[in-house]
C-alpha cells in the first residue's frame, strides 16, 4: 500500500506542493429531497466551505 500511496503523492508533485498550501476554499451548490423533506429546502442551497489543511480542520 505504501507504493501506491508514495507514487499517487508523486504524481501530484509531491510533498513539498502539498506543504505549500495551507487552505482550500471552494462554493458548494447543492439540491435534493432531503431537506426539503425537512422543511428546509434553501439551508444549504449555496455553501461556501473553507479547509484549512494544515489542522485537518473544515468551516462553512
Amino acid at each position: 500500500m505504501t507504493d501506491l500511496v508514495d507514487f499517487v503523492i508523486d504524481a501530484h508533485g509531491g510533498f513539498d506542493r502539498f506543504n505549500s498550501f495551507s487552505t482550500l476554499q471552494a462554493d458548494l451548490v447543492q439540491g435534493g429531497v432531503l431537506w426539503a423533506l425537512k422543511g428546509q429546502p434553501t439551508v444549504l442551497e449555496h455553501a461556501h466551505v473553507q479547509i484549512d489543511l494544515k489542522r485537518e480542520h473544515v468551516s462553512h
